[in-house]
C-alpha cells in the first residue's frame, strides 16, 4: 500500500495498480487495497477494471461512492459512454442522492439520447429537501423541451408550494433552453411572464434567435423602459437596431457599449459584426485589432467573423479574418475553402487544391468545397472524379444549385443522360440556402 501511494502520488498510475496486485492475489486481501488498486485504475483510464476492483471492497464500498463518481466524469470526458453508464449505475448505488452524481448522470443521459433516464435523474434532485433553484429550473426546461406544458405548469405550481418562485423558474428554465437552441421551448417557458422584467431577455433572444428581429427589438425596447439593460443586452439592441430598427441607434448604442466589448472574444465578434451589417468593415477590422492588441486573440475569434462576414458577403473582412487564422496555423474547414477560392482567383490552381483537399478532411460534409474541387476536377477532365465530388456535394446540406448544374455537365460528358437530367431537375427545385447574419453569435448567451 505505501508503494502504492507513492507512485500514485507521482502521477505514476499503472506502475501503482502494478505494484497493487501481488497482495491482492492471497487469500483474505484487504479491501482497502482494492480500493486503492481501482483508484490508481481509475487515473490509468482503466475503467471497467477500476469499477470490478470497487465492487470487491465488500462493506467498505460506500466510503468509496467519490472513486465511482470520479470514473464517470473521466469517462464522460474521454467520450466512453459505455463505461460511463456503468459507473453511473455503481454510483447512484452507493450514493443515490449525491448531486455531482446526479448533475454527470443527467448530461451522460442527454449524450446518450435517454430521455427517461435524464427525467428520472433531474426529477431526483428536485424532489430532494436541499433542492436549488437552478435544479428546479433545469426539471421545468426539461419538461418544455419535450413538449410537456400540462406537467410542466402542475410541477412549477407544486414548487411553489414548497417556497420556490415561479417566475424565477420560468426564467430560469428559458435561459437553459436558450443555451441549449430549443428557442421555440424557451418562448414556451416564459409565455405567462413575458411581459415581465424576467421574461422579456428571454423572449427577445429567442425571438432574435428565430430571426423575427422587430418583436425581439420591442421586447428589448421595453425592458429598456422597466430597467438598465446589461452590457450584453445592449449589445443585441444595438444589432436589432441596425438590422429592423433605427441605425443610427443603433450605431449609438454600440459606441456607447464599445469599451465594454473588450471584456470576451464573443462581445467582440458580435461588435465587428454590427459594424459589418452597418457596412464599415474598416472598423469591424479595427476592431478585432484592438482586441488583439488588449490581448485577446484566439483562433475561435477570427473563424467565426470569418464566417459572419461570409454570410453577409463581406469579402474583405473574411479574408482578413482567413488569413489571420491562417497565421496561427489553426485554419479550419471554411477558411481553408475560402483561402482557395481566392487562390483561384489568382490562377494558384495547384495551391487551391491542396487546400480544398484539406478543408474536405476537416469536414467531410462541407459541400462548398466538395462542389469548388469537383468544379476544378472536372475542368482539368478528371469526369469521374469529379463525378464522385459532385454527388458528395450535392447530398450535404446547405449546398447550393450550382453543384447540381456542374453535376449535370459532368455526367452528360460521361453520357450518363439519365442522371443528367435528374441532377437538372434537383437544381432548378432548389433554393439558396438562407441563414440569417449573425445567427451564431446572437442566438445563444
Amino acid at each position: 500500500m505505501l508503494v502504492g501511494r507513492m507512485r500514485l502520488r507521482a502521477g505514476e498510475a499503472s506502475i501503482a495498480a502494478k505494484a497493487l496486485t501481488p497482495p491482492l492475489r492471497l487469500l483474505g486481501a484487504r479491501p482497502e487495497l482494492y480500493a486503492l488498486r481501482a483508484l490508481a485504475h481509475e487515473l490509468d483510464k482503466n475503467y471497467e477494471a477500476a469499477l470490478a476492483d470497487l465492487k470487491r471492497t465488500g462493506e467498505l464500498l460506500p466510503d468509496f461512492g467519490w472513486v465511482a463518481t470520479g470514473v464517470l466524469s473521466m469517462a464522460l470526458e474521454d467520450g466512453r459512454l459505455d463505461e460511463a453508464s456503468g459507473a453511473l449505475d455503481l454510483a447512484l448505488s452507493i450514493q443515490p442522492d449525491d448531486p455531482r452524481t446526479l448533475g454527470l448522470g443527467v448530461e451522460l443521459a442527454r449524450r446518450l439520447g435517454d430521455s427517461a433516464l435524464e427525467e428520472r435523474l433531474l426529477r431526483r434532485r428536485v424532489e430532494g429537501p436541499d433542492a436549488l433553484p437552478e435544479q428546479v429550473a433545469a426539471y421545468a426546461s426539461y419538461l418544455y423541451r419535450v413538449g410537456d406544458l400540462k406537467g410542466a405548469d402542475a410541477f412549477l405550481a407544486r414548487m411553489a408550494r414548497r417556497g420556490f418562485d415561479p417566475i424565477d423558474a420560468r426564467a430560469g428554465a428559458g435561459k437553459a433552453l436558450l443555451r441549449e437552441g430549443e428557442f421555440n421551448a424557451a418562448l414556451l417557458a416564459v409565455k405567462p411572464i413575458q411581459d415581465k422584467p424576467a421574461g422579456l431577455p428571454v423572449r427577445g433572444r429567442a425571438l432574435a434567435a428565430l430571426s423575427d428581429e422587430k418583436p425581439a427589438l420591442r421586447c428589448y425596447r421595453k425592458l429598456a423602459g422597466l430597467r438598465a439593460l446589461t452590457q450584453d443586452e445592449s449589445l443585441m439592441v444595438a444589432y436589432l437596431e441596425i438590422k429592423a430598427g433605427d441605425r443610427r441607434t443603433g450605431l449609438l448604442t454600440l459606441e456607447g457599449v464599445r469599451e465594454g466589448l473588450f471584456q470576451n472574444p464573443r462581445r467582440i465578434l458580435a461588435g465587428a459584426l454590427c459594424y459589418m451589417l452597418l457596412r464599415h468593415p474598416e472598423e469591424a477590422v479595427s476592431l478585432m485589432r484592438e482586441g488583439a492588441a488588449r490581448g485577446i486573440d484566439s483562433p475561435m475569434l477570427y473563424a467565426e467573423l470569418g464566417q459572419a462576414a461570409v454570410s453577409i458577403g463581406d469579402s474583405l473582412v473574411a479574408e482578413w479574418a482567413f488569413q489571420k487564422l491562417n497565421g496561427l496555423g489553426r485554419e479550419n474547414s471554411e477558411c481553408l475553402y475560402f483561402l482557395a477560392a481566392s487562390d483561384l482567383s489568382q490562377g494558384a490552381q495547384d495551391r487551391a487544391l491542396q487546400r480544398l483537399g484539406r478543408a474536405v478532411e476537416l469536414n467531410p460534409t462541407n459541400g462548398r468545397a466538395l462542389a469548388l474541387l469537383g468544379t476544378i476536377r472536372y475542368n482539368m477532365g478528371q469526369l469521374e472524379l469529379a463525378r464522385d465530388l459532385l454527388r458528395r456535394a450535392v447530398r450535404c446540406p446547405g449546398t447550393g444549385s450550382d453543384a447540381e448544374v456542374t453535376l449535370g455537365r459532368v455526367c452528360r460528358a460521361l453520357r450518363l443522360d439519365d442522371e443528367a437530367r435528374a441532377a437538372d431537375s434537383r437544381a432548378r427545385g432548389k433554393r439558396p440556402p438562407t441563414s440569417p447574419a449573425g445567427l451564431t453569435l446572437f442566438s445563444r448567451p
